[in-house]
């Protein structure tokens, strides 16, 4: 393997992460809608759930009304967290993706002499820092992805995780002096 494969192996992953950029970009007021309506949903469930209507007019009428705006609140939760889980299996392709091109860089990196790596290049930063931002990219996709199946589960509340595209552009590419 050389040189040239390898940077055009990490140009290649650089630009995979471009277009997710992009894609995140995309579709973010669609992220931030159903980010926002899962969470509208879930409190009004939870105000529901401790609203007394035994006392009320409408529960004469109505006995069961309390539990009918429990499940209609709770099927429109279900149908804004299947969505925000579509969005966290599209990261999982993108980050399945990113690793296998970080993998290829890996692999093409094992065979190549450790001067080889650390000499500059016209342009460019050195091939270890190349090899270092494939390693940097595959994490940060991990965090991301991390970070989302927590916040569905309800271990954190952090909502900031959803604007994807921001946590992707977090890795500078070619550090620069100074």
């Amino acid at each position: 393997m050389t040189a040239k494969q390898l940077e055009k192996a990490v140009d290649k992953l650089i630009e995979s992460n471009e277009e997710n950029i992009s894609y995140w970009k995309d579709i973010n007021k669609e992220v931030k809608k159903a980010v926002e309506g899962l969470i509208n949903h879930r409190e009004q469930e939870e105000m529901f759930d401790k609203l007394d209507v035994d006392q009320l007019e409408i529960h004469k009428n109505f006995p069961d009304i309390k539990t009918q705006l429990l499940y209609k609140v709770y099927d429109i939760s279900l149908q804004f967290e299947a969505k925000l889980r579509e969005f966290l299996d599209t990261l999982s392709t993108q980050k399945n993706t990113i690793e296998e091109l970080s993998s290829q860089c890996s692999s093409i990196s094992s065979s190549l002499p450790l001067p080889t790596l650390i000499d500059p290049r016209p342009g460019k930063v050195c091939l270890a820092h190349q090899l270092e931002l494939s390693h940097k990219l595959t994490r940060l996709y991990n965090s991301i992805s991390l970070a989302l199946s927590a916040w569905l589960e309800g271990r954190h509340q952090d909502e900031s995780v959803w604007t994807i595209h921001k946590e992707l552009s977090k890795v500078t590419y070619y550090p620069t002096l100074g």
